[in-house]
């Protein structure tokens, strides 16, 4: 087994590439470092005609000749959404196009979309509007704060916050959004199938929650990816799956891989260290190299070109976060600092009326001295609030 180092290195650069390549069922898209999106035709085979030969569903192929300057690739049935090193999320769809600041996309049934400041907006038929009545399943994202991650099942949806924990919701059948607790910590990375949500932890285990068998003995992984099945990149470019269905023996003799996305008809689409893509087939004259595609030269020197290009400080979610923290910080501050103010100028009008009623002598000053008792347990009682606000302060 590798250090931890390495280990981590691999799952950050994981991490990094794997948006280069989407699979949904019925395309496979992938971007290159030139910021051009690739499209290809995923044919799932319906059923087999007299002859054996197979008969394939056909797909239209989707025209991504206007995505330019794209850094991250993701796609649902034959729609691609292309993120491009703005922050803008480019898709024909006009809804998802007003998007801004968006660094990470998925879409299941809902989409969802993970801003720079560590926020998400989500839209979709679950997504429940402002001022409705709450379902069960329905998915609300607005309290979600600190995220550096998202996924989307198809009924549910997950995030990765920056301390490593995980928040889902949606659709919990199979229990699939109960991810709290000691379990789901120290996540490095968040997929989410059908039934199930995954989380990769640091040392390379890999952890579930709904109906996912076969992920215990999973070690050294690096990317993680769902959909019928789960799926797991080893640090040494081999593909583990769980096996539902049977062209996942496909992505078994998979090597060099450093990055994995799935979708419908269990179309898995892999993307090699040296920038070529493959895809499972389900034919036997099926190819599973897609033709001709070279996203970059050298998966660890794409890496690099993106540090160097300074996406990563997009990507990087947690500084949005910690900026978002420090306007926080100063705003309340501030708050503070206007009631501690506030309160001493209080308390000083205060200690002035009782150095008034002090001065007055004889009869009526004796009689002022319930007032006065008063005057000094406001003051003792601000003095406390004071203290407390420094302390917060």
């Amino acid at each position: 087994m590798m250090g931890d180092m390495d280990l981590r290195r691999k799952q950050i650069i994981a991490a990094e590439l794997s948006g280069c390549i989407a699979a949904t069922g019925r395309i496979t898209v992938g971007v290159r470092s030139d910021g051009a999106v690739l499209a290809a035709k995923h044919c799932h085979v319906f059923g087999h005609h007299a002859d054996r030969t197979p008969d394939l569903i056909p797909f239209d192929l989707v025209d991504v000749s206007g995505y330019r300057d794209v850094v991250s690739i993701s796609a649902r049935d034959q729609t691609p959404y292309g993120i491009s090193r703005d922050g803008v999320l480019r898709t024909p769809v006009v809804n998802y196009a007003q998007w801004r600041d968006v660094v990470q996309f998925a879409t299941g049934n809902n989409a969802i979309a993970l801003r720079s400041d560590g926020t998400v907006v989500a839209e979709g038929p679950k997504v429940r509007k402002p001022g409705s009545f709450p379902k069960t399943d329905d998915i609300c994202v607005d309290d979600w704060k600190d995220i550096v991650a998202v996924a989307a099942g198809p009924g549910h949806v997950v995030g990765l916050k920056a301390d490593g924990t995980v928040v889902a919701c949606g659709d919990n059948r199979n229990q699939k959004c109960d991810v709290n607790g000691k379990r789901f910590s120290g996540i490095v990375a968040i997929a989410a199938g059908h039934d199930f949500t995954l989380g990769l932890k640091s040392d390379g285990t890999v952890v579930g929650a709904g109906y996912v068998r076969g992920i215990e003995d999973w070690r050294d992984i690096v990317a993680i990816a769902g959909a019928a099945d789960a799926y797991g990149v080893k640090a040494d470019g081999t593909v583990v799956a769980t096996h539902s269905w049977s062209n996942n023996e496909q992505v078994s003799t998979w090597r060099d891989i450093v990055a994995v996305s799935a979708g419908f008809y269990n179309h898995v689409a892999g993307l090699r260290r040296d920038g070529t893509v493959v895809e499972t087939v389900e034919y036997d004259d099926g190819e599973e190299t897609v033709g001709g595609w070279k996203l970059f030269d050298d998966w660890e020197a794409e890496y690099e070109r993106r540090v160097s290009a300074q996406w990563h400080a997009r990507m990087d979610v947690r500084q949005g976060i910690e900026a978002r923290r420090r306007r926080e910080s100063e705003a309340a501050k501030r708050v503070l600092a206007e009631k501690l103010k506030a309160l001493k100028e209080q308390r000083a009008a205060l200690v002035e009326e009782l150095a008034a009623l002090e001065r007055v002598k004889g009869l009526r000053g004796l009689l002022n001295g319930k007032q006065k008792d008063a005057l000094k347990a406001s003051i003792r009682e601000m003095d406390g609030e004071i203290a407390k606000l420094k302390a917060e302060a």
